[in-house]
């Protein structure tokens, strides 16, 4: 995803998501997450996955059992609890929520 997009995606408050499955390493995943965050920040960040359409996974990430190793890895790049509860799935709720039918 161009920087471009990931921009334009902040403009209606929308989620860059790092999707799982398109990331060979899992330290490689949480270079992604970062580089997502400093570029428009942390309310725009979040997570994506297609477990049951994948043959390869990102080492050390094999399913959704797996997610602990990304939030201790947040917490050993120093984010806080509130900017890692919005990275793995608060921003998605917050996306969800505001566009829901009224």
């Amino acid at each position: 995803m161009s920087e471009t997009l990931v921009e334009e995606k902040t403009k209606v408050k929308g989620l860059s998501g790092t999707t799982i499955k398109f990331i060979a390493i899992a330290a490689m995943l949480i270079d992604h997450i970062d580089y997502i965050v400093k570029l428009v920040g942390v309310d725009y960040a979040g997570l994506g996955s297609d477990f049951d359409g994948i043959n390869l996974t990102p080492q050390k990430l094999d399913d959704v059992t797996t997610y602990p190793l990304i939030t201790k890895a947040l917490v050993e790049k120093g984010y806080p609890k509130k900017d890692i509860n919005k990275i793995l799935g608060g921003n998605l709720l917050r996306v969800l929520k505001a566009n829901e039918a009224k």
